[in-house]
């Protein structure tokens, strides 16, 4: 980027140079003809001041964006907006996931904590997520759709090969065991958030088909509401296209 702007400058000033320059002729020939008294020097000095005036064609204008890249685009600022609870400007690797899953994009915990937070975080020093890699990556997701919802027989069928005895739920203590033993251990805030979602607080069990149709229906609750966010924002993005 340095590179470029500095080429841009050097352009800039020979270009300013050479613009100088070339008045500078004009008037000199300009000067000239007037000493020799000649007459036919009007056209000839308007041709040089065309000349240096002239540039080249102007550059083409870079091609406009589709209504949906726009509209996608207004869609992961807002929910960029809406997770920058502190109105820093950037947000904090909890944050950013959640504002990834409330675009619709669900990663593994695993590919979320191990490649999506930290090619956002990149190197900066506080650990913090910038709107622009937020934005640049999210648009890739998006446009991709990378990480739709798993849908509720994935679930199921994960829960059903913890449970081997086939009782139609799991004890929370094996359950807990596996999430911060196994795989891509889940932190402290996330292991608590999903036990008092799934969890029956009478038998400290979890009776995982009902859990399963909570989630489902709590998932079909995020689309509907996700999608009167989108219809909101999309009257927003008309009414910034048409002014």
């Amino acid at each position: 980027a340095a590179g470029a702007a500095a080429g841009a400058a050097a352009g800039a000033a020979s270009a300013a140079e050479s613009t100088e320059s070339m008045g500078k002729k004009a008037k000199g020939g300009k000067a000239a003809k007037a000493a020799k008294g000649g007459e036919g020097g009007s056209p000839r000095d308007g041709g040089e001041a065309k000349e240096a005036d002239g540039a080249g064609p102007a550059p083409a204008e870079p091609p406009r964006e589709s209504i949906e890249v726009q509209r996608r685009r207004l869609h992961v600022r807002t929910a960029f907006e809406r997770f920058d609870r502190d109105g820093l400007g950037r947000l904090t690797g909890d944050d950013a996931a959640g504002a990834i899953r409330s675009l619709g994009q669900f990663p593994p915990e695993e590919a979320l904590q191990d490649e999506i937070l930290p090619a956002l975080i990149g190197d900066d020093v506080e650990q913090l997520v910038s709107p622009e890699r937020f934005e640049a990556r999210l648009m890739a997701m998006l446009a991709g759709n990378e990480f739709p919802p798993e849908g509720q027989e994935v679930l199921l069928s994960a829960f059903k090969a913890i449970d081997e005895e086939n009782k139609g739920f799991v004890e929370v203590d094996y359950i807990k065991e596996l999430l911060t033993k196994m795989g891509h251990p889940f932190k402290p805030r996330e292991l608590d958030a999903f036990l008092a979602a799934a969890k029956d607080a009478s038998s400290n069990r979890i009776f995982y088909e009902d859990f399963v149709m909570l989630y489902a229906g709590q998932v079909d609750a995020n689309a509907a509401a996700w999608r009167g966010h989108r219809l909101h924002s999309e009257e927003l993005l008309e009414g910034k296209l048409a002014g």
